[in-house]
This record gives C-alpha cells, sequence and structure tokens, in this order.
C-alpha cells in the first residue's frame, strides 16, 4: 500500500510542479554548495528548476533540473580578491568598497551569457517562482521579469542590508554585523562603532551599491523597473543559512526562515586509499585548509615560514590544502593537495583539529563532525565568525598576518590537549541538532508555502510601510516636545500671575474560562507523555484517566472576578484606561485570594517539593515568584497577543507607535495623531506598571513568599520562553525573538461536546440560524434595555433561528424563532451546515472557533482586548463592528443582512483560515516540542534576549549619539585651529622631498633603455620572437628592460600593468595571444621571457604578488580585440 501512496505522492507532485528559476551569480563554491540540496530535491518533487549557478551539479538523473553555467565568472573574482583582501587588511571599508566594484563588473559579464540572453528575450518563457541570492539586488529583476514572487538567499548571516530588504528591523548597535569583528560585550566605544559602521555601510548602499544596481538592471533588462530595493521589499521570503546556536540571537519576521547549517553536509566522496592508509597509520592528524577563496599564496613567507617549521615539530601528520604542487622545505609529515575531500577528512575518527579561514560552511562541517579549530580570518564574516567561535569556546583565533612560530604552537597543542575545547563542541552541536524540522525541510515547505500561496502577502513586514522619521517616533517626540514645552510656559505663566518524565508546575491564576481552555490541551498532552503535571487552575479539568495530573481548584475566585467585572465594564465604556485601573486591582484582588487559600499554602511551604519547570500566565506577574521558590526554569503563557509589558519581560523589543498594544482600539493606518496616542497609551501604561502594578506585585509576593526574593521583573527576565496564543494572520506582524513561540489559534479547538438531540432538531427544520454570545466573562444583562429591546424586534423580523447564549432562566417578550440557553455547545454550533452568522463579543477564543468553521461575525465589543480584536476583524473584511451601547434597530439589522447576504465575507475568511491552516506544526505540537526543549537544555539560556543587558539609554543610543557630537565638535575645533600649523609643517616636508631627489638624480644617472633589435611597440610577430630571443640569451639586457619599465609608474598595479604592456606590445600583436594558450589557437603569453620582465618590473616597489600581476596581464591580452574594433570604429 506504502508503495502505491508513494507513487500518487509523485504523480501529485509532477502534476503540480512550479517552474522555478535559482539565480546564484556569486563565483564562490561556499555560496553554492548551500542551495545544491534545495535545487536537487526541488526537481525530484516535480518542480521544473532552472538555475543561473558558477558550480553546475551535473547529476543526468535530474531531468526537472536545467543548469546554465557561469563559471567563468571565477576568473574575475579570483584577479579582483587578491586586491580585496590586500585592501581589507588596511581598512574593511577599502575592501568592501572593492568587493562592490567587482560585483557590478561580474554582474555585466554574467548577462551577457547567450543562454541568459535567450532566456531575458524569450516573450514565451514563464516561472511561478524566482530565488535569488540576497548581495546580488540587481538580479531581483528576474522577479519583475517574469512576474513572479520572489524569495532571497544567504549562504551565511546576512548583513543588515538583507534584513532590510525583508523589512525585519535591527538594531544598529547590538544586532552586530557578520562583517564586523564579534564583540561579546557591548562597551560604548564598542557600540559607537558598530553604529558607525552601519551607517557607513548604508550610505555606501544608499548612494553607490544599490544606484550602481539599478544602472545594472536599466542596461540588462530595460526601462520600466523599479529600484531594486524596492523589488526586495517585495520579497515573500528570506532564507538564511544560520541557526541561534552559532549564529547571533535576533527577533525575525514570520518569513525569515533560518535554515541551519546542516543543509549542505551531504558529500558522499570518500577518502582515497592512499589518503586512508596514511591518516590510518598516523598518531593523530591536522587539517589545514583555507577554503575556495583564501589561497595559502595570500600568506606572508614569514607566516608560511613560521607554519612549516611549526609543523616539522609536531608529532601528528599534517594534511594541508595548498594552491600549489611544490613547496620547498617539506617536513615528511606535511601532504600537499590542491583538494581533499574535507567531509570525509573532518569524519576520521584520528582527526586532532582543522585549521581553517572560518569560512561558515567549512565551521558547518567541522561542528558536525565535532572537530575543535583553530581560525585564521582573512576577510569579510571570516574574522566574525573565528571570533564568535573563540567566544564560544570550541576553538582559538590567530591573525595570519604576523603569525609567529610559538604562538602557532602553543595554539595547537593547546586545542589538541584541552578536552574543553571538543566537550564545549559537542555540548552545542547537540543544540544544534535539536530541532524539530532539518534546513532542508524548512525550506522546502516554505518555498512550496510561498508557490502556494501566491506570494504570500500576508506576511509582508509592516515596517516597509513606516518611514523612517516615524519608526524613530521624531513626529511623535516633536508633539510631545511642544506639549511639554506649552506645558511648562504655562505653568511658569501661573507661578507668575504615575524530557524524560519531568516534574511541571503550571499557574493559571485568571478565573476566565477563556484564559484556562486554551492550554488544557496542554497539560493534557505533557501529563500523557509521562510528565507529572500539578496546575493551579480556576477550571480544572476534572479527567480521571489522566492519572499524571494534579489539579489544584481556584474556582472560587471567579465570584471576586464576576463583581469586578460589572464595574470594569461600566467604566470601560467612558475611558479604556479608567477601566484598565480598575482591571488591575482586582487582578491584585483575586491572586491575593488565592495566594492565602490553604492548598497554595501547602504547595509553598511544603520543603520536600521540587519541581524541574513552571509554566505561568503572565497576565498575573505575581506568579512569577513561584519560579523563585521552586528554583527552576520557567515559561511565561498568555492566552492571547498579550499587552506590550509582557514582551518586555522577556527582552523583545517593542515599538510603541506600530507593534499596537490589544488594549488599544485596532488602527489600519498609522496617522500622526493615532501614533500619538499610541505612544501615550504605552508610556502611559508603563507609568502604571512601574509606579503601581508592579509595587503592588512586590508587596504581596512579600506577603505570601516572604522576605529574600528577587524583584519580580528581574525573574521575569529570566524566562526561557514565551508562548503566545497568537498567530501571523489574524493578529498583528512583528519581529520575535527565537524563545517567543506563537502557538496559533488551534490549540483548544478540540471540543467534542455535541449538539443536544432537541438543538439538532430545531437547526435541521430552520431556515439557517444566527448564533449570538457574549462569550464567558460578558453577560447578555450587561446590555442595557434599549438596546435589548432592538435586538429582540430585529430577531422577530428575521426569517432566521436564533440561539442565544442568555444568563437567565426569564427573558420577556422573546419571539418564536429565538431560543434562549445559559450554555451551549459553541465548537459544535459553529460547525453546524445551516448557521449563518455568529454575533460575539469578540473574545479571542470565540473568534478562533468561528475562523475554524468559516462563520462570519458581528462583533460587540465589551472591554480588554475584544475592541482590538473586532476592529481587526473588520480591517481584515470578515466582520462587522456595532457599539452595545448605543445599538438602534436598524443598524443591527441592515449589519445582519449584509453580512449574511453578501458572500464576500465568507469569501474572505476563508482565504484567511486557510493561510492560518498552512503551518508545518499545530500550535500543540510547538508548545510541547518547546516546552521539552526548555527541560532538556536546563532553561535554554542561550536564547536569553541580549537586550535584557542594555539600558534605555544604551537602546536609544542615546549615549552614542552624545559621543558622535563630543568628539565632532572636539575634531572640528581643532582642526580650525590647528589647520595653518598642519599646511605649514606640510609644505616643509614637500620641500625636502623634491630637494632629496633632485640630488639623487644629480649623484645617479636615470635608467635608459637598452639597445633592441626592434622598436618599441612591438607591432609584428617576428619582431616579438627576435626580442624574446634576445631576453633569453641576455640576463644583462634582461634585467636593463627590467629597470626601465620600472620607471613608467602609474597609480597602482592596474594602471602600472596596463602601461607598460601598452609601452610594449600594440593591439595588433596582443590579439594573438592570451596567457596560457589552453581552449583556443591563441598562444601562451606566460612562456615568453617578456612576461617574466613584465611582472618583475611592476612588482619592483609596490605591494603585490605574482597572481596579481598574471590577473592583469590576463584581463589586458582578452580586450586587446576589442580595443582594435574601438579603434576602427
Amino acid at each position: 500500500m506504502k508503495y502505491v501512496f508513494a507513487l500518487l505522492f509523485l504523480i501529485f507532485s509532477v502534476s503540480s510542479g512550479a517552474r522555478i528559476l535559482g539565480v546564484m551569480p556569486f563565483p564562490s563554491y561556499s555560496h553554492q554548495i548551500v542551495f545544491q540540496p534545495l535545487w536537487k530535491e526541488l526537481s525530484l518533487r516535480g518542480h521544473q528548476v532552472t538555475t543561473l549557478t558558477t558550480d553546475l551539479i551535473n547529476e543526468p538523473d535530474l531531468v526537472n533540473l536545467t543548469e546554465i553555467d557561469l563559471s567563468f565568472a571565477y576568473d574575475i573574482w579570483a584577479r579582483d580578491l587578491r586586491k580585496i583582501i590586500v585592501l581589507n587588511q588596511k581598512s574593511f571599508f577599502y575592501g568592501f568598497a572593492e568587493g562592490i566594484r567587482s560585483l557590478i563588473n561580474i554582474l555585466d559579464e554574467e548577462l551577457q551569457n547567450p543562454q541568459i540572453q535567450k532566456l531575458l528575450n524569450d516573450k514565451t518563457s514563464k516561472f511561478d517562482l524566482v530565488m535569488v541570492e540576497f548581495t546580488i539586488p540587481g538580479m531581483f529583476a528576474f522577479a519583475t521579469r517574469f512576474n513572479c514572487p520572489l524569495i532571497l538567499l544567504s549562504s551565511l548571516d546576512p548583513v543588515s542590508f538583507g534584513y532590510e530588504f525583508i523589512g525585519n528591523p535591527i538594531h544598529p548597535a547590538f544586532d552586530t554585523d557578520v562583517m564586523r569583528p564579534y564583540e561579546e560585550k557591548y562597551t560604548l566605544f564598542g557600540r559607537l562603532k558598530s553604529v558607525l559602521h552601519f551607517l557607513f555601510v548604508k550610505a555606501l548602499n544608499t548612494f553607490y551599491y544599490f544606484p550602481a544596481n539599478d544602472a545594472f538592471v536599466k542596461k540588462n533588462f530595460g526601462d520600466g523597473y523599479a529600484p531594486v530595493f524596492s523589488i526586495g521589499n517585495n520579497a515573500s521570503a528570506f532564507f538564511v543559512n544560520a541557526n541561534t546556536v552559532f549564529q547571533k540571537i535576533l527577533p525575525l519576521f514570520p518569513n525569515v526562515v533560518q535554515i541551519g547549517g546542516k543543509l549542505h553536509r551531504n558529500d558522499t566522496t570518500q577518502l582515497t586509499k592512499e589518503m586512508k592508509t596514511i591518516l590510518d597509520n598516523s598518531k593523530g592528524f591536522i587539517y589545514f585548509s583555507l577554503g575556495g577563496n583564501a589561497k595559502t599564496t595570500d600568506l606572508s613567507l614569514e607566516s608560511q615560514k613560521a607554519i612549516m617549521e611549526t609543523f616539522s615539530e609536531l608529532p601528528y601528520t599534517v594534511l594541508w590544502k595548498l594552491d600549489s604542487d611544490h613547496f620547498s622545505n617539506k617536513p615528511p609529515n606535511v601532504f600537499i593537495m590542491k583538494w581533499f575531500p574535507q567531509q570525509a577528512i573532518l569524519k576520521h575518527p584520528k582527526i586532532k583539529l582543522f585549521i581553517t579561514q572560518g569560512g561558515r560552511q567549512s565551521i558547518d562541517e567541522a561542528i558536525a563532525s565535532n572537530v575543535p579549530m583553530i581560525g585564521l580570518p582573512f576577510y569579510a564574516d571570516q574574522t566574525y565568525n573565528v571570533q564568535k567561535m573563540a567566544a564560544q569556546g570550541f576553538g582559538l583565533s590567530l591573525s595570519y598576518v604576523n603569525l609567529k612560530k610559538d604562538e602557532f604552537k602553543h595554539a595547537i597543542l593547546e586545542v589538541i590537549k584541552n578536552p574543553k575545547y571538543r566537550n564545549t563542541l559537542k555540548e552545542l552541536s547537540d543544540l544544534e541538532n535539536d530541532q524539530p524540522m532539518t534546513g532542508l525541510e524548512r525550506a522546502l515547505w516554505w518555498t512550496e508555502y510561498v508557490l502556494r500561496h501566491k506570494g504570500a502577502k500576508h506576511l509582508r513586514s509592516p515596517y516597509l510601510d513606516v518611514p523612517l522619521y516615524q519608526y524613530l517616533l521624531l513626529d511623535v517626540f516633536g508633539v510631545c516636545l511642544l506639549v511639554i514645552v506649552v506645558a511648562t510656559f504655562v505653568l511658569l505663566l501661573s507661578l507668575i500671575n504615575l524530557s524524560s518524565g519531568a516534574k511541571i508546575l503550571g499557574v493559571m491564576p485568571f478565573p476566565s474560562y477563556s484564559h484556562q481552555i486554551v492550554f488544557q490541551p496542554l497539560w493534557k498532552e505533557l501529563s500523557l507523555r509521562g510528565h507529572q503535571v500539578t496546575t493551579l487552575t480556576t477550571d480544572p479539568i476534572n479527567d480521571p484517566t489522566l492519572v499524571n495530573l494534579t489539579e489544584i481548584d481556584l474556582s472560587f475566585t471567579y465570584k471576586i472576578w464576576t463583581e469586578c467585572l460589572r464595574k470594569i465594564i461600566v467604566v470601560n465604556q467612558e475611558n479604556i484606561f479608567t477601566g484598565f485601573v480598575q482591571m488591575l486591582t482586582c487582578m491584585l484582588d483575586f491572586i491575593d485570594k488565592q495566594l492565602e487559600s490553604r492548598q497554595v499554602q501547602d504547595l509553598l511551604h511544603d520543603e520536600n517539593l521540587k519541581f524541574d519547570l513552571v509554566i505561568l500566565e503572565y497576565a498575573i506577574p505575581a506568579v512569577c515568584a513561584f519560579a523563585a521558590r521552586f528554583n527552576c526554569p520557567h515559561i511565561g503563557v498568555s492566552s492571547l497577543d498579550p499587552p506590550s509589558f509582557v514582551y518586555e519581560f522577556i527582552g523583545n523589543p517593542i515599538h510603541p507607535v506600530f507593534d499596537t498594544d490589544i488594549l488599544r482600539p485596532y488602527e489600519d493606518k498609522h496617522t500622526l495623531f493615532g501614533r500619538l496616542k499610541s505612544f501615550l497609551h504605552v508610556l502611559s501604561a508603563k507609568l502604571l506598571n512601574e509606579f503601581y502594578y508592579l509595587p503592588a506585585t512586590e508587596a504581596l509576593i512579600k506577603k505570601h513568599f516572604g522576605d529574600n526574593y528577587p524583584p519580580m521583573t528581574s525573574i521575569a527576565n529570566n524566562a526561557s520562553a514565551l508562548f503566545l496564543n497568537s498567530n501571523t494572520v489574524f493578529q498583528k506582524i512583528l519581529p520575535l525573538l527565537p524563545n517567543v513561540v506563537q502557538i496559533g489559534g488551534k490549540l483548544h479547538r478540540n471540543d467534542i461536546a455535541q449538539l443536544t438531540e432537541e438543538m439538532r432538531m430545531i437547526l435541521e427544520k430552520s431556515k439557517g440560524f444566527i448564533y449570538f454570545s457574549l462569550g464567558s466573562n460578558a453577560k447578555s444583562t450587561d446590555i442595557p434595555p434599549q438596546t435589548q429591546k432592538a435586538m429582540i424586534e430585529t430577531f422577530s423580523e428575521l426569517p432566521y433561528t436564533v440561539f442565544w447564549k442568555f444568563d437567565s432562566d426569564h427573558f420577556p417578550n422573546k419571539s418564536a424563532n429565538v431560543f434562549i440557553s445559559k450554555w451551549f455547545p459553541q465548537q459544535a454550533i459553529l460547525r453546524h451546515s445551516k448557521i449563518k452568522l455568529f454575533v460575539t463579543q469578540g473574545g479571542r477564543q470565540s473568534m478562533d472557533e468561528a475562523i475554524a468553521s468559516n462563520v462570519p461575525m458581528i462583533g460587540i465589543p465589551f472591554y480588554g482586548d475584544q475592541l482590538y480584536n473586532v476592529q481587526k476583524m473588520v480591517a481584515q473584511g470578515y466582520g462587522l463592528s456595532l457599539d452595545y451601547v448605543n445599538l438602534q434597530k436598524d443598524e443591527f439589522k441592515s449589519a445582519i443582512l449584509e453580512v449574511i447576504k453578501n458572500p464576500k465575507y465568507r469569501n474572505t475568511l476563508k482565504l484567511l483560515s486557510d493561510l492560518e491552516d498552512d503551518q508545518p506544526m499545530t500550535g500543540l505540537q510547538r508548545a510541547i516540542w518547546w516546552t521539552e526543549y526548555v527541560l532538556r537544555h536546563k532553561g535554554a539560556k542561550h536564547l536569553r534576549s541580549p537586550y535584557l543587558e542594555i539600558s534605555l539609554y544604551q537602546y536609544l543610543l542615546l549615549d552614542v549619539l552624545g559621543r558622535r557630537f563630543n568628539t565632532s565638535t572636539y575634531f572640528y575645533t581643532r582642526k580650525l585651529f590647528n589647520g595653518s600649523y598642519h599646511v605649514k609643517e606640510q609644505n616643509k616636508q614637500i620641500l625636502n622631498y623634491l630637494t632629496q631627489q633632485k640630488e639623487k638624480q644629480q649623484s645617479s644617472p636615470f635608467p635608459v633603455l637598452p639597445e633592441l633589435p626592434t622598436q618599441l611597440p612591438i607591432n609584428t610577430e617576428q619582431d616579438l620572437i627576435g626580442l624574446n630571443q634576445l631576453l633569453t640569451e641576455s640576463p644583462d639586457r634582461n634585467s636593463a628592460l627590467c629597470t626601465y619599465l620600472r620607471t613608467l609608474g602609474g597609480k597602482d598595479i592596474t594602471n602600472k600593468t596596463n602601461r607598460i604592456l601598452k609601452y610594449i606590445l600594440t593591439d595588433e600583436v596582443a590579439q594573438n595571444y592570451n596567457y596560457f594558450g589552453k581552449r583556443s589557437k591563441k598562444k601562451a603569453f606566460c612562456e615568453l621571457q617578456l612576461n617574466d620582465v613584465i611582472i618583475r618590473a611592476v612588482k619592483a616597489g609596490t605591494n603585490c604578488n605574482n597572481n596579481e600581476v598574471e590577473g592583469l596581464i590576463k584581463v589586458w591580452l582578452k580586450h586587446a580585440p576589442e580595443r582594435l574594433k574601438a579603434i576602427e570604429k
């Protein structure tokens, strides 16, 4: 049977296969290898995949995979990389700018490829999805060209502008860019450098890189294309090769998908027989490789000598990946090759150490094999990776520039002999492996999710539509400042005239069924998985089959809450904030009574009682003290999308304007007045918490738990995770830390209560029916009499049956089509095929159940988050909102008929419900997995938010801005007063230099061109042969010509090389040569003595090597025909 299923699945996959274009233009194997498994698997799942790549897979079995070869770009990159590395030693910014220039040049060359030109110009070519490497934004234009969704890809933890494309906010001081050195402690100077780096890169991108990419798009794709940054802003998802163990922790939007470090670890290449024999017979071995970009020849001669001498003194065999077949003075224990099967070597049991340049993929492969490392970083993210490795304790970092023998040997022996490096790596590797899905599975699922949902536009970041001045609250601060100034003026004027079976404690004190029902499935499932679960709850499950579940009944506090709630609803009509204060006071009252109860006091004072984990409802922060009492990790939970102070507990940054608090009305458009109100709401709530609620909570803790407890906020700050009953479809989109887990709206939808026979008969005979319920907190008796009358009259005029959840047995003047009851099996009613409409108070759980059954709604909100929920529903288009205080009959009837008769509400809800259902794991599965993850990893402290260590003034960069202002003021003042002195000193130095040069010229004759058999430049092949013979036979003239060519000069090595070549050769002769003479009928220039003379002349007085000069000669020869054509034109 399973084979039949597999065959059917394959047929389905092929029939539903999409056309996918993968654009990977960067000529670096480490960039390409990460995504090769994705191309393979997509093609095997029936998708038609076309890739533009510099590294072909070349597997004929992959019939659905078409590859366009761009490997020629390696020549350009190899030529430029040497220069980038040299410049990077002087300054990161020089290296970065040179890298950008090189990339634009590569793109231009690649787009001239005939196959790509054919693809672009073929009007019949169509694709359903384009996947592009984010570092090359010019290639985003392929998504516009084929009018399809775009997914961005990154083979490493991306630089900051990658996150900017997708709209994921990045803090410029604390979310360190991978192109900067890693810093474990955020000092003021370090944060200042980080901000300046961020600003420089942003300026470089804004004023150079992005405009250069826009020009590239216009040149190669034509007019009518949006700027590349705008195209990137509409990307459907961003796949990043990172994880939460070895890369930085930061809040990510749902469509920023970390696909981990395992994606490419599937190389099946084995050791050769000779290699295996060498390693098996060794006493242990060291593997030394600088990856696919950096070369061993980039090491200084002194460093190479130190490395070789160190290796000769070690008792271990050394495998050295060296980009040359010859290495003088090589000791017998060192074996060199241009290529090794790296993954097979790292898996060998006798490996002791891996010496690496710190590339992401090399480090990932070593981690997978539990091999400690020494890093010699060269450029780009390598410095960050190696320094992070050293900070995490599974390797050491050295500088390749001035490497000393003693330092190198000591580091090698330290890492090999000290077991802490391998042990630490094993612990971290186990953490990395503990994932519910592999990186490839996540990448595949999200790719097909984007295809299924036509680009998944519902996940687009709301921050992309927010101008910078609004995000920084400049206008809000401006209004506040204006108010302060005016208020101060008025005040002054008047003066003159506020895992294995664990023991788990669940504390859910809120006396509301909607708060309790969400987490009842979690308690059940944890107990069924063998955990001993104890809950403090106002709504016990009372299931005797759950033998591992103990429940302490706190239902007596419903009476306190019910009495308070009537006051809250009345006060809330007048002022939301006053209603909020009333609610907090009531919460303090009932938690006080709960903690006084005998059963809770027995629990607190039992000295023998221990728990491994406490799960706490964060709406009542006093319960955080349970975690301190039992000295164990804790998880915060919320039955709804929580207010902002809950996010503050876990250290998840929240924008006070755009991440609207759910206790405020929902706003679709962020007007200035609306943003000001939102900011003032957050400020007021924060002041209320700081000066009333939290101090009152501390007093409660001291009263019931005793002294010597840390502050409540300090306990909450150490939460291992936060579970939210929210999702990305029906609640707000915001960046979340990895340990803030959205467990969706489906957690509690498992009620098996059925309709009574009487209810079923009534509904079956109806022409359709309306269900009216105000949930478990608000009561129908809270509705004013005039509103009740309007509702009764409306229902009597409708042709539909009405089920009204009414909290009284008596209802005067009830029409015949209305049936009342104190309780209905709500989920069974909402699933009935004849339901037309749900009239609800807007509670989160009631709305979730209606969404699951695709029932449109009318919302009549009372208090709390209900107003936000209902207004969000209206904005999303699957229901309407009414005010219960002043409800009129005509208004109510019109709204009912509109929602029932107009299919748009139900259709919209169906689309959104399908989006919500499309998840790789259910909310319950996520909650269970993360609970056991926290247990397995003793509180998962590695996920603790770095923002918890940051003061508010540091987060707002006030000290950085202050330091920058003071520094700038000092600098420009000093420059103003000292400028004339420096000019005078500079003129004196120039005069001395000119005098010295004149004396040198008088004392030594200027080099002259030696006597040659031909005039320069050479314009015939015969003259070139004659000159080459002379240079071979006469060392004196060879040396004299080299000395003379040195005097031609040049502003850099490129300019110097081109000057010399132009002086010696005409393009008519040069067009007959390329450097190696391979793959064409052209002759090999490298075999001429003249080539050696040119290389020596260029290198004299410059800091360059043979490879760099050879690369420049290659390019000059290659373009000789083009120069001739230009002259002819």
